[in-house]
């Protein structure tokens, strides 16, 4: 089974956007003056499915990756959406799991 063509497409959008936000942020922190990407527009990136790409702009620009909440939230939401799409692929697994947390 594969992955529905707008969820890959939308897939890889976020995560090329996450990564060049921390791109962009890390190059407005050295001008003095620059307004700055907020942290929660940074955050949300990953919580909408763009961790990997976030993930990678962390470790290629050495971007937050001194800030607890981005080196634990980055991975989190990352392994969330892996563990959702593997789910979502599997469907006895999925349905395993949605009838123990209803019950």
């Amino acid at each position: 089974m594969s992955l529905p063509q707008p969820l890959v497409i939308y897939l890889i959008a976020i995560n090329v956007m996450g990564m060049a936000l921390y791109g962009l942020d890390k190059a407005f922190s050295k001008q003095k003056g620059h307004r700055r990407i907020p942290e929660r527009v940074l955050l949300w990136h990953a919580r909408l499915g763009g961790g990997v790409g976030c993930w990678i702009g962390m470790l290629l620009f050495r971007h937050k990756t001194k800030h607890i909440r981005f080196k634990v939230l980055v991975p989190l939401w990352t392994v969330i959406w892996i563990v959702l799409i593997f789910m979502s692929q599997n469907e006895q697994l999925f349905t395993y799991f949605r009838k123990t947390l209803v019950s």
